[in-house]
C-alpha cells in the first residue's frame, strides 16, 4: 500500500473480498498468498485473515532495490477452514 494507507485495514478489506469470491462464487478449494520474509505488514494481513504459515521458500523472489535474493513466506486458507471460521463467528 502506498505510504500514508497503511493500518487502516484496507488490505485486510481487500483480502476478505478476494477470499469471498474465490471461495463462494468460484468453489476454490485453497489459497495460498505469498509475501516477503521480511514484510512483517504483509503477513500479518495473512494470519489476520485465518491464513495459515506453511513455511518459507528460501531464496526465491528478487528484491528490487537491494538486487538480492530473497526468501518468500507461503500462507493458505482452505475453504473447509474458512466455513469452519464463519460459524464460529454467529
Amino acid at each position: 500500500l502506498r505510504t500514508g494507507y497503511e493500518r487502516h485495514g484496507y488490505m485486510s478489506e481487500a483480502v476478505q473480498a478476494v477470499i469471498q469470491i474465490l471461495f463462494v462464487n468460484m468453489h476454490t478449494h485453497k489459497i495460498i498468498i505469498r509475501a516477503d520474509r521480511d514484510n512483517q505488514p504483509s503477513k500479518n494481513v495473512a494470519l489476520r485473515n485465518g491464513f495459515i504459515f506453511e513455511g518459507n521458500a528460501r531464496h526465491f523472489i528478487p528484491k528490487p532495490l537491494t538486487g538480492e535474493i530473497g526468501d518468500l513466506s507461503n500462507y493458505s486458507l482452505l475453504r473447509s477452514e474458512w466455513k469452519e471460521g464463519k460459524n464460529e463467528g454467529c
